[in-house]
């Protein structure tokens, strides 16, 4: 199986949680089991999508919470139009 794509956004608002300075962030090519292993039935839709980025960057809820909006925004843009193909950067939203 060949490695999922993956998009890196560079935090316009670094921060540190736990002692681990968070500079960018690194989401990988979303599926169906993405969604149905980190959503459950019981979140509204912002947790939900706070969930799903959390499992695709590979960090916990609690290092998303410390992401500023501006750069909840751009990781937001970065879920719903994934580049393709291959390793990405995402400095700022992407076009729609």
């Amino acid at each position: 199986m060949a490695a999922r794509p993956t998009c890196t956004v560079e935090l316009k608002h670094p921060f540190e949680h736990n002692g681990a300075t968070h500079t960018s962030l690194t989401l990988r090519f979303p599926t169906v089991g993405d969604q149905l292993d980190a959503i459950r039935p019981d979140m509204t839709a912002a947790q939900a999508e706070v969930a799903m980025l959390a499992h695709l960057a590979g960090v916990s809820l609690e290092v998303l919470r410390e992401v500023s909006f501006e750069d909840y925004r751009t990781l937001q843009t970065v879920l719903i139009n994934f580049p393709l193909p291959g390793n990405q950067t995402a400095a700022a939203p992407l076009n729609r």
